[in-house]
């Protein structure tokens, strides 16, 4: 019966992609690595096979140079506050900026901790819990796809609810 329905149905068609424009800025305590390999989650969200269809942001990276900081939540409302005032809470499609940050590890087998917080154009964060996350740069070498597949989960969800602030 279930061959049927899905003959019936014709063939199974991926979810359309939500466009969004994004923009990455690494904080001044993260290292190279672990930049890299946050930068690598974030186009791996937004490559052919990723949730998202990335589109060129209306801001650049260099646009967030005053909200470098070495805590995360203050970078964080630096960034809410120059997407407004670079009226780019209109932008369609949405703004979102995801900052990368050392983070301090919170596992003992996984050192070198980096943690991404997703900022939309909100007043704040509709989710803070999946905007806020963090990644293990290790992950390829040490375990392998469960823990890549696992960040790149988290980071699909960051961007998804850092979006979502803007309405979509």
């Amino acid at each position: 019966m279930f061959e049927l329905l899905v003959a019936l149905s014709g063939p199974l068609m991926p979810p359309p992609r939500l466009p969004v424009a994004v923009v990455v800025v690494s904080l001044d305590d993260a290292t190279q690595g672990q930049i890299r390999y946050g930068r690598w989650t974030v186009e791996a969200v937004g490559d052919e096979t990723g949730s998202f269809a990335f589109t060129p942001p209306p801001l650049e990276e260099a646009a967030f140079r005053a909200c470098l900081d070495d805590e995360l939540e203050r970078a964080a409302t630096c960034a809410r506050f120059y997407i407004g005032h670079n009226n780019a809470r209109e932008a369609r499609p949405p703004v979102v900026v995801v900052l990368l940050a050392d983070a301090a590890t919170d596992d003992e087998f996984k050192t070198g901790q980096l943690q991404a917080a997703c900022v939309g154009v909100g007043e704040a964060a509709t989710n803070p819990g999946r905007q806020t996350i963090k990644l293990w740069p290790d992950a390829a070498r040490m375990h392998g796809v469960n823990d890549l597949t696992a960040d790149r989960n988290a980071m699909t969800g960051c961007i998804a609810a850092a979006g979502a602030e803007s309405g979509w």
